[in-house]
């Protein structure tokens, strides 16, 4: 027998144990319960990390649990507990690929790569979402599909699967869900894909895209490079796809379709940044222009002369703003230390060379006049008026002498000693720019950003701080200190039951990605206290049920502002308050419940289940007449399918009160929309959803324009009436071409084009061509 008294049986001081508890394969942080033998437990944060305090206890081993794992004994015993304990926990589910070619035939002995799929806990465009690259990597690990096309691996958090086809030199990555098995068509042949210059149709070599198909759920964002004669493979698995430069890159230059099939799209005003292919091209060669857009502006140390490499930023603004300012206005630019504020329009010097971003000059003609504000870092920021600004890329080079700045920090606690890790404002006066908008790392160390001298304005609104650090104090320190009086609350959770001591907790302050998600401070038999947290809205409940469930306690305005709605689950947490929350049957479901979903028909897309968390009943909004309201989209919490549509709501998975089937229809870049709700169903109930095709030919001579096209899932069509904003489908048909809809739910009776109604109840079973004749279609009646 071992004496655990002898283990960290000497409490002189304190003494702390931490670790950080990992998937063991992919090596992705988890949210776990950390008990030791002594009866004192922990949770571990979302990136992990766990810290115990065991002064007052001799310690001889730790027990670490999570849902979708096993648990794992740690013997503490010759361990070093002044070092951070590593904890390695196994899945106990995994995610798998089933890789098909379109005739039906099996893609065996294909090379595939692993890596962990958990998101950054900050981003700066929420279209990164989809973006392989913007994933944190962890570990990789390869392998191949068997001789049944089959792969798969163990993980709890899912995973990132990249697919190399060594016969047609393509490759795609996927996301697949833990518990899932994910379908992946590959086509036999590929395409290639040919970048050339829009004026002079020069092949370009080295050039990036990335490419997404929209119709595909777990499809995510895949790179491109073109090769020495401007060219790259691809093999689409579906139509449209989409294709864009990456990041900042997008805003540096057009890309101009140049095939048939193609159209110009993008969220760039006046200037299209993407382009959407549609169909297929018919000498097997998608032809892509880029244009170059703006001018370029070199930038050379004024002491020195040598061009100057960093981050930097282009605004426009009017020349009757002053170049000192009072507080934030629509005169107010954005340093690049103001990371939150369009993150994708920060653009790396070259050689001291920027380019200067597409539609600018555009953007300037609607303004009586303009100047171009340039920050770049660890320099004061300078003007230049749009008439010296060069207008064309093939415009000689300007430049422009900026003088350097110091760089500062802010280290910023609460009142109680803790990090403020919260989104923090600087704003100078001096050039009138917003130097850092951002959050902080668990250190509370905000920075570094740029100084031009003079006072800073530090604001936190969550908070309500705000406070002017005078020029002198700035001066006699790079890393000042900050304490900002937050006032706090408790909120307890009662009730826990005894088998589900391990399921995470959290207590989210905010919504979405402005949200805090916090985790208890102290756990105890049958309950758990969040201790300390500012005051404000919660959601309170199990982590993975707050994915599900946050959208249902808000409402949006017409101005697109979220209304918070207090329910049991949702706490208004006062100063100096105690808020309790018994705990909530459908946090868990208690028993493990079975069913299978199946989409039929002979282009049958894979569904995708949405469960409804949270409140059951319609809130106070009058357009969805007494329906229940579901409130979700593509980076919401789904539940799980293997190939066959099964599914499995676990004992300690949340109860969902109604499950949304949709599928993947088209949408701009990396939308969170691009959803169709097609069915409704219980948990633990099956359904067969029969689809059809259908083919649309225009009658007649075609206008010369595209026609509207759309239709409808009317939310007493469901087997379980819902009222969503997923409910309709449309199309751009372009009548020279014909138009196939290969998702059409059979129960459908009509089809809007234009203002017009296509009555489907004369169409037979199975897949259907119609040729239009607009002029004889009667005006539309809605089906409710």
């Amino acid at each position: 027998m071992r004496n655990s008294a002898a283990v960290l049986a000497q409490p002189a001081t304190r003494r702390v144990l931490r670790g950080r508890v990992l998937e063991r394969i992919l090596r992705a942080p988890v949210e776990a319960h950390v008990a030791t033998d002594n009866g004192t437990s922990t949770f571990s944060g979302s990136d992990g990390s766990f810290e115990l305090d065991v002064s007052e206890v001799a310690v001889a081993s730790i027990q670490v649990e999570s849902p979708g794992y096993v648990s794992a004994t740690v013997e503490l015993d010759g361990v070093d507990v002044a070092q951070e304990l590593e904890v390695l926990l196994d899945p106990a589910r995994r995610a798998c690929i089933v890789v098909a070619y379109e005739d039906g035939s099996v893609a065996a002995d294909l090379p595939i790569v692993w890596r962990a799929a958990f998101d950054q806990p900050e981003r700066s465009q929420i279209s990164d979402w989809i973006d392989a690259r913007g994933q944190v990597s962890g570990a990789s690990v390869a392998g191949r599909t068997d001789e049944a096309g089959l792969a798969c691996l163990a993980t709890g958090s899912g995973a990132l699967v990249r697919i190399e086809d060594p016969g047609t030199g393509t490759s795609k990555t996927v996301r697949v869900l833990a518990g899932q098995e994910a379908r992946i068509v590959l086509p036999r042949a590929a395409i290639q894909l040919s970048v050339v210059d829009s004026d002079t149709r020069a092949p370009l070599p080295g050039i990036e895209l990335d490419l997404w198909f929209p119709r595909e759920i777990g499809a995510m964002a895949h790179t491109l490079v073109t090769g020495p004669d401007g060219r790259v493979a691809l093999a689409p698995s579906s139509y449209p796809l989409l294709l864009r430069r990456p990041g900042a890159d997008v805003w540096l230059s057009e890309l101009i379709p140049l095939s048939p099939g193609m159209t110009s799209v993008g969220f760039g005003g006046r200037v299209r940044t993407m382009v959407q292919v549609e169909t297929p091209p018919p000498d097997g060669v998608l032809t892509v222009g880029l244009r170059r857009c703006g001018g370029r502006v070199r930038f050379v140390d004024a002491s020195n002369g040598e061009p100057i490499s960093g981050r930097a930023r282009v605004t426009l603004v009017d020349s009757s703003c002053p170049p000192e300012g009072e507080v934030v206005s629509r005169c107010t630019t954005n340093g690049p230390g103001a990371i939150h504020q369009a993150g994708d329009q920060l653009f790396a010097l070259e050689d001291g060379v920027l380019s200067l971003p597409c539609g600018w000059e555009l953007e300037a003609e609607s303004r009586r006049s303009a100047e171009l504000v340039f920050a770049v870092s660890g320099y004061a920021p300078i003007r230049m008026p749009r008439a010296q600004a060069p207008l064309s890329f093939d415009a000689p080079i300007a430049e422009l002498s900026l003088w350097s700045c110091p760089s500062k920090r802010l280290r910023i606690r609460q009142s109680d000693g803790r990090a403020y890790t919260a989104r923090v404002s600087v704003y100078s006066p001096r050039g009138d720019v917003l130097v850092w908008h951002s959050a902080s790392p668990s250190s509370g160390l905000h920075g570094p950003f740029d100084w031009y001298g003079g006072e800073l304005v530090v604001s936190a609104r969550d908070a309500g701080f705000e406070r002017r650090l005078a020029e002198q104090e700035l001066a006699a320190a790079s890393e000042l200190e900050l304490t900002i009086p937050v006032a706090t609350g408790t909120i307890v959770v009662e009730g826990i039951p005894a088998a589900l001591r391990s399921l995470p907790l959290s207590a989210k302050r905010g919504v979405g990605l402005e949200g805090t998600a916090y985790g208890p401070t102290a756990v105890n038999q049958g309950s758990c206290r969040f201790e300390r947290v500012p005051a404000g809205s919660y959601l309170v409940g199990p982590t993975r049920w707050i994915v599900g469930a946050e959208m249902q306690s808000v409402s949006v305005s017409e101005d697109q502002k979220l209304a918070i709605r207090f329910n049991a689950t949702r706490v208004d947490l006062k100063p100096d308050a105690t808020v309790v929350v018994p705990w909530i049957g459908t946090w868990a479901s208690g028993t493990t419940l079975r069913g299978q979903v199946r989409i039929l028909g002979t282009h049958a897309p894979q569904p995708i289940l949405v469960p409804h968390y949270g409140e059951s009943s319609a809130d106070d909004d009058p357009t969805f007449e007494g329906l229940r309201k579901v409130v979700f989209g593509r980076r919401s919490q789904q539940i799980p399918l293997d190939r066959d549509g099964r599914y499995e709501i676990a004992a300690d998975d949340p109860l969902p009160n109604c499950i949304a089937v949709c599928i993947a229809t088209d949408g701009p870049w990396a939308t969170v929309q691009g959803l169709l709700v097609v069915e409704s169903l219980m948990p633990g109930e099956s359904i067969d959803i029969p689809m059809r095709s259908l083919e649309l030919r225009w009658k007649g001579p075609p206008p010369s324009q595209s026609v509207s096209v759309s239709f409808e899932v009317p939310p007493r069509s469901l087997r379980y009436p819902l009222r969503t904003y997923h409910s309709k489908r449309q199309f751009s048909w372009d009548t020279t071409r014909e138009l196939r809809i290969e998702a059409l739910p059979t129960h459908l009776r009509q089809i809007e084009i234009q203002d017009r109604v296509l009555v489907l109840d004369d169409l037979a079973a199975g897949d259907g061509q119609i040729d239009v004749d607009f002029e004889s279609l009667p005006s539309p009646a809605r089906e409710r």
